[in-house]
């Protein structure tokens, strides 16, 4: 993935939303932290399905506990993503302008997940 500094993120009623930009590409994280692990599952598989619908999505192996990436071709813009079920938390990460290769999401993927290891929502 492109080197972007992200925001200090934005609370939504859905998640955390974080973004960052560049001449070259621009970022955006989601994060949504649900009750339990089987709740965090049906907003995976719900994400997933809808994603579906007009993006290529690919499972991927070996990403926490389901992963998959998507990518999107349409009227000159590329956009790629992935979307991770890591325990009680969903998160999605989309690059914009420059699609991201499937190895660079997948590494990036593993970061998060692993930072996300230390977060601790408050209420």
């Amino acid at each position: 993935m492109a080197a972007v500094e992200l925001s200090s993120g934005r609370l939504t009623s859905g998640g955390c939303y974080f973004s960052g930009y560049t001449p070259e590409a621009s970022l955006t994280l989601q994060v949504t932290q649900s009750p339990d692990a089987v709740d965090a599952l049906s907003v995976f598989k719900t994400v997933k399905e809808q994603l579906s619908t007009s993006w290529t999505v690919t499972d991927v192996a070996a990403i926490e506990d389901a992963a998959a990436v998507a990518h999107l071709d349409s009227g000159g813009t590329s956009l790629s993503g992935i979307l991770v079920l890591a325990g009680s938390v969903v998160f999605t990460v989309v690059c914009e302008q420059v699609a991201c290769s499937d190895a660079a999401l997948e590494t990036g993927a593993k970061t998060i997940a692993a930072q996300l290891g230390t977060f601790s929502p408050t209420a």
